[in-house]
């Protein structure tokens, strides 16, 4: 609760690094492990070899994602629960996906346009309705999207999609030009 309320009235610049994504997931998934050992749920995590490094800001990008975690793991049966997390990139390699698919009821179709919405539960007393709105202001801080990627089956499918590359990221080389130094026409080009 905390984090999420301190996540949502941030207004601060991101603090950027050329990070690689699949141990941020790995380690939300351990952080989890607990609950999901005492609800019988399992998480599989796929694809999260060989991707780039992307600029993102870890600290907001692991509450993203435990926040997706937790809902799906809050979602799916006891005993039976499933959730797969995948991580993958276009075949340009200009955007990284973060696909939390779980095998629970679904949401309803009637509250798809306000599970973004701030301060909305489904979860009465139990939730803060902060965990969605504050995934998706971070997936926009940085320049992604949040989708609920009701096309995918039963349960719930959140796709979360980040840039691979941002202006004046950490992985920029680009050097300032001298002042002296004229451009020429083939640099137009």
């Amino acid at each position: 609760l905390t984090f999420n309320m301190l996540a949502w009235s941030r207004s601060g610049a991101l603090e950027l690094e050329m990070i690689q994504v699949g141990p941020i997931v790995q380690e939300a998934i351990d952080l989890l492990e607990t609950q999901c050992r005492h609800r019988k749920v399992k998480v599989i995590l796929e694809g999260e070899g060989d991707l780039p490094p992307v600029p993102v800001d870890s600290s907001a990008l692991h509450q993203a994602i435990m926040n997706l975690l937790t809902n799906a793991i809050e979602a799916v049966p006891s005993k039976t629960g499933l959730i797969k997390v995948t991580l993958s990139t276009d075949e340009h390699c200009q955007w990284l996906s973060c696909s939390v698919a779980d095998n629970g009821e679904g949401v309803d179709p009637s509250r798809k346009s306000e599970i973004f919405q701030p301060f909305t539960s489904t979860k009465g007393q139990r939730g803060t309705g902060l965990g969605l709105a504050v995934t998706r202001k971070i997936a926009l801080d940085h320049g992604g999207t949040l989708e609920l990627d009701s096309a995918s089956g039963p349960g719930a499918t959140f796709l979360l999609r980040l840039p691979m590359a941002r202006d004046g990221d950490p992985g920029d080389t680009d050097t300032p030009r001298a002042a002296s130094s004229p451009r020429t026409e083939q640099e137009f080009d």
